[in-house]
């Protein structure tokens, strides 16, 4: 026992020492242990107890050297027995630790997260591990702040848990959802991207969405709700199941940056849905997307987060077609009706101006394939069943179904060949084109008697016509309709398919003579 401290009261020679505390009954108790035995006690580690105390005596403060009274510690204790309630207070007392220990605690611990981190994670561009200090340095840039009482695995784990001090400002980069209620705001702070997917059914998982079960009324000064303001609102002072009812009914409080790259994005949603929607009634072509976001400028739209994006399109084009040759594109339908019926069919389709791509009057109930405004959508469906007919969208925007790529927009129609249909060429390529014209209008003017009755399927592109609907199809899949795309994109004439056969081999032969060196 020479460890054991004969302490006369008025002395402070109890300093270096590490202090466990414990508070019962409004009073206090301290014990004196050897530093870095009470962590070795609680953990198992150590077992005898002479080597973690450094008296069995019950202080009220250790530094001053004043013992606790037997009559305190029998009312706290129920007993006066120093031993055992040194027990007590060394497995539930709050270890004491001075300033700069505490400090050198917590820069330990830090780097052992950081180190941890560092073993489990690497960068995702160059796909190597991060170094230490990088990874101090990231944990830094986050305000990561160690919390003591939790290991630093799964403080890895939930790195991103925030331990709030009333008045600090430290939520601010945090997505902030509101709800007021019987006249008092309740906040609640969120991972950013997280509120909708949990709206959506996305994510499953609340504290993957929340940053703290905790309400506050002012998050970004970290101010909490009071618990008599609670419970008048929502009947209840559970925070989870308060922060799960303002997760669902709040509003989300969105910054200035992030709520312009929302409106960009669905900017450019609503001109997407419009491009597809539409063509040019000039040039019978679909507007590029840039187009029409110039468009959408120039009548000075804003967007409405509030609406969605496909009703806000609709509105869009509603307005375009006051100022520009801009039309909705036609929905392809195959309508079916009783033979006694097909001929009001064809007037309602008239009165409509359906333009009627194929007739099929066999058998009881002929059928028709036509192009309508979908505007006319609603009245078709409701004079079909009238008459007790079929009704069959086919393509809901036809030019967008039929030519999906900008560099080429095949016509679907029986129009004649001619200058008009062509493509702009450039002011070098002008008598290049004349001549290939020539050629073109002698082929087609020999076939022309040929060709006069019956539905005609023509790449305006290759200049070529196709009676057979499965043979129009494959020459979109050719290599000889290919080379004439990339050949239109450069402002060239198009290639007969002998021609392009031979052009193809051309490049080949240059592309194979680039691999040697002479």
């Amino acid at each position: 026992m020479s460890r054991t401290l004969v302490q006369p009261v008025g002395q402070k020679r109890l300093t270096n020492v590490a202090v466990v505390r414990l508070k019962k009954h409004g009073t206090r108790f301290e014990i004196a242990c050897y530093k870095n035995k009470v962590l070795s006690w609680r953990s198992g580690v150590e077992k005898d107890l002479d080597e973690v105390l450094q008296s069995h005596t019950v202080y009220s403060n250790v530094s001053k050297g004043i013992l606790s009274k037997s009559k305190e510690l029998l009312q706290a204790f129920g007993t006066d027995d120093q031993t055992q309630i040194c027990l007590e207070i060394l497995d539930k007392g709050e270890l004491q630790v001075a300033g700069k220990e505490r400090e050198s605690q917590l820069s330990n611990q830090f780097r052992d997260i950081a180190t941890i981190v560092m073993q489990k994670t690497f960068n995702t561009e160059t796909q190597r591990p991060y170094t230490i200090g990088m990874i101090e340095r990231l944990m830094r840039d986050i305000h990561f702040a160690v919390d003591p009482h939790s290991n630093s695995k799964k403080q890895r784990v939930m790195s991103r848990t925030l331990v709030q001090p009333v008045g600090q400002k430290r939520l601010t980069n945090v997505a902030v959802v509101r709800l007021k209620k019987h006249g008092t705001r309740f906040e609640i702070a969120c991972y950013k991207n997280k509120v909708l997917s949990w709206r959506s059914g996305v994510e499953k998982d609340l504290d993957e969405v929340l940053q703290s079960h905790t309400v506050y009324s002012n998050v970004s000064k970290g101010i909490l709700s009071k618990s008599k303001e609670l419970l008048q609102a929502f009947g209840t002072d559970d925070q989870t199941q308060i922060c799960l009812e303002i997760l669902d009914k709040g509003e989300l409080q969105v910054a200035g940056k992030e709520r312009e790259s929302q409106l960009s994005n669905q900017f450019r949603d609503i001109a997407t849905i419009v491009m597809q929607k539409t063509f040019n009634t000039e040039t019978q072509r679909p507007y590029t997307i840039g187009m029409i976001e110039r468009l959408m400028r120039d009548i000075h739209f804003a967007v409405d987060p509030h609406s969605n994006s496909k009703k806000q399109a609709l509105e869009v084009i509603h307005e375009l077609q006051k100022h520009f040759p801009i039309k909705r594109s036609p929905m392809r339908l195959r309508i079916g009706v009783p033979e006694k019926d097909f001929a009001s069919l064809l007037e309602k389709l008239n009165v409509w101006n359906a333009s009627i791509t194929s007739k099929d009057e066999s058998g009881s109930h002929p059928s028709v394939i036509c192009e309508v405004d979908p505007g006319l959508y609603r009245d078709c469906s409701e004079f079909v069943s009238s008459l007790q007919g079929r009704f069959e969208v086919l393509a809901y925007s036809v030019h967008v179904e039929e030519d999906t790529h900008v560099d080429h927009y095949d016509d679907y129609d029986d129009a004649p060949s001619g200058p008009s249909h062509l493509p702009k060429e450039s002011a070098d390529s002008v008598s290049q084109l004349g001549e290939n014209l020539q050629k073109q209008t002698t082929i087609s003017g020999g076939n022309g008697n040929a060709k006069v009755e019956g539905k005609q399927n023509k790449c305006s592109t290759c200049n070529a016509s196709f009676r057979d609907a499965n043979g129009f199809r494959d020459h979109f899949k050719s290599d000889w309709h290919k080379h004439n795309v990339k050949r239109k994109t450069r402002q060239l004439p198009p290639l007969t398919e002998e021609e392009c056969v031979a052009d193809i081999e051309v490049e080949d032969l240059k592309s194979d003579l680039k691999d040697y060196s002479f």
